[in-house]
């Protein structure tokens, strides 16, 4: 009976030993596997970071170009603003030139109108000294 006992503690030794074996990690293939990983990880990881720079620095000019934009935007409207407000002065002009441009048209006709008169006074004086001459 000691014998079969002694037989099957070494038989149930070696049953662990195979057990605990057959669980054991291979540590080197597995820390090298797990620095791959992180490797890999890390290269996806720098890969999106630039990405993301990029897009960044693409967004930040896109708002400076906005920006630039709205400047612009309001620079040309002062500017049509004040075109607009010189091209309204400049309609008043027109139309003040216009009716100053009416008002001498009347006037050369009123001093036609009298130099045809002053013609015909002219005339009737040349012919009165005329006729006072034959008297």
């Amino acid at each position: 009976a000691n014998i079969h006992a002694a037989v099957l503690r070494v038989q149930t030794v070696d049953e662990r030993d195979a057990t605990y074996q057959s669980t054991l990690i291979n540590w080197p293939l597995f820390s090298s596997f797990v620095v791959h990983s992180l490797n890999v990880w890390n290269d996806y990881l720098n890969l999106v970071d630039s990405k993301l720079s990029k897009l960044i620095s693409g967004i930040n000019k896109g708002k400076h170009l906005h920006s630039l934009a709205k400047k612009m935007k309001k620079q040309l409207g002062l500017e049509e603003v004040a075109l607009s407000e010189k091209l309204e002065i400049n309609s008043s002009l027109i139309e003040q030139l216009g009716r100053e441009l009416f008002s001498l048209q009347k006037e050369e006709e009123r001093l036609n109108i009298v130099n045809k008169e002053c013609h015909i006074l002219e005339h009737k004086v040349l012919e009165a000294q005329r006729q006072n001459e034959t008297q």
